[in-house]
């Protein structure tokens, strides 16, 4: 648990996410009211997740994930993540979403370079690529698979003064990279509840 103690799971294949995305999809309605940019039209077949903690609110298949949100204390340094959101299938972690605050307001390039630059590891690819509603740049790591871990996709992009680490921990698995990519592409990082 976090350091302030708030752990927040929640079954994301619960009937009434399901009706409402069912009658927005059938009527040509948003899933909810978005208070930035475009409404977020969520599928019959997605399931929507907001922390107004953290502010941020994205899309996801609906498959019966369990999401499972830590929030840590504020006052840590600057490398410790202040919030985690883990979205978990029945036997295991399928992503993780970790923020920092940028308090040094850095450029992404140059905060990922000083906190995360040991997660390109030998044989690693860097590219980058846009991600979320407000099609953000952001960069991705992709590692491949070894004997001791699976092939990891980490997609890496800041919004304002916060920076989101995604960690697919399966990139060769087609239902996880289907879940990363629902994600980035309805990602908001800026939502007031």
């Amino acid at each position: 648990m976090g350091s302030c103690g708030m752990v927040r799971e929640l079954r994301l294949g619960l009937l009434a996410t399901a009706l409402c995305s069912i009658a927005a999809a059938c009527n040509g309605a948003t899933a909810d009211g978005a208070q930035q940019g475009e409404p977020v039209t969520v599928a019959a077949s997605s399931a929507l997740f907001a922390d107004p903690v953290i502010g941020c609110r994205f899309a996801m298949p609906d498959i019966g994930l369990r999401v499972a949100a830590e929030h840590f204390d504020p006052s840590s340094p600057a490398q410790k993540m202040k919030h985690t959101i883990a979205l978990s299938g029945p036997a295991t972690q399928v992503l993780r979403i970790d923020v920092w605050q940028n308090t040094e307001g850095l450029a992404l390039r140059a905060w990922f370079d000083k906190y995360l630059a040991f997660s390109v590891n030998p044989g690693a690819t860097v590219q980058s690529r846009l991600v979320g509603r407000a099609r953000t740049t952001a960069i991705v790591v992709d590692q491949k698979r070894s004997p001791q871990s699976q092939a990891r996709r980490i997609v890496t992009f800041a919004v304002r003064e916060r920076v989101f680490r995604i960690t697919c921990f399966d990139s060769d698995d087609a239902i996880s990279t289907d879940v990363l990519n629902k994600v980035l592409d309805t990602f908001e990082g800026e939502v007031t509840p």
